[in-house]
């Protein structure tokens, strides 16, 4: 499969003299779903602003094959448009479309952020769901095919959290050349995606499939990486399971033991 982004011998050191990466080489597939974990200060958000073009690299390459779209921690950091109609607009103005083609197509993108309706409405009227929601719209409507999120639901609520994932899968799945590279900390967020790379003071540490590396607790433990809630309560449950009946180590999502759970009492 072809690469949305390939990055060979990448060095980056910050103003103040410190180093970060040292040749640091990876390839993101189109299409693929990865997310990026580590602790604070192992690289992560200037590894995307560099893809971004947000900071400038003292040595490599980075190859983008797609077009960017960008989601961060706070929406409100990048909103300029005065009403939600405007903020959609104004992609469609840089890319110089004829006006009278924007109505129909903001019309269009709200439809599929699930924000119909709303293209009158002011910024900070919308709940903090509701702005990622619209974020997300600026990406898609200027067809972006590589969509970068920085700690994008940090801010939200579990409910806003996890409609948010929603619609990212709903994206993933209707759009099978999306690539979504998601930073994130939180461990229940991790498993919606099926790769996991994990920075350590600027250096790749692991690359993995999703579902090997959360299943691999002595690594996660070694470093200090968030379990799932469905894998540590997995655990504490089989405390008092005979073995015949043992949660498998597999089971890593609140979707997949709950329908363990219910298979199991069949």
């Amino acid at each position: 499969m072809a690469s949305a982004i390939a990055i060979y011998n990448l060095s980056f050191t910050f103003e103040d003299g410190l180093p970060l990466f040292r040749n640091l080489s990876l390839t993101i597939k189109k299409g693929e779903w990865l997310s990026v974990v580590g602790r604070n200060g192992s690289g992560k958000t200037t590894l995307m602003r560099l893809i971004l073009g947000l900071e400038t690299a003292q040595a490599g390459t980075i190859e983008i094959n797609g077009r960017l779209g960008a989601v961060f921690q706070n929406p409100d950091d990048q909103f300029i448009g005065a009403t939600v109609e405007d903020e959609l607009a104004f992609g469609l103005e840089n890319q110089e479309l004829n006006p009278d083609l924007m109505p129909e197509k903001i019309k269009r993108v709200l439809n599929e952020v699930g924000m119909p309706g709303y293209d009158k409405s002011l910024p900070d009227q919308l709940s903090g769901g509701q702005k990622q929601r619209i974020a997300i719209g600026s990406a898609l409507i200027i067809n972006a095919d590589i969509l970068i999120f920085d700690e994008a639901t940090s801010m939200l609520d579990p409910v806003g959290r996890k409609s948010i994932l929603h619609l990212l899968s709903d994206l993933h799945r209707q759009n099978p050349n999306l690539t979504i590279i998601n930073i994130t900390h939180d461990a229940d967020e991790i498993v919606s995606g099926k790769r996991i790379l994990v920075l350590e003071d600027g250096k790749i540490i692991a690359d993995r499939p999703t579902a090997a590396l959360m299943t691999d607790r002595p690594f996660l433990r070694e470093h200090h990486l968030a379990e799932t809630f469905a894998s540590k309560l997995a655990e504490r449950l089989n405390e008092n399971r005979p073995n015949q009946t043992q949660i498998p180590k597999n089971v890593i999502s609140n979707d997949q033991l709950i329908s363990w759970l219910l298979n199991s009492n069949k």
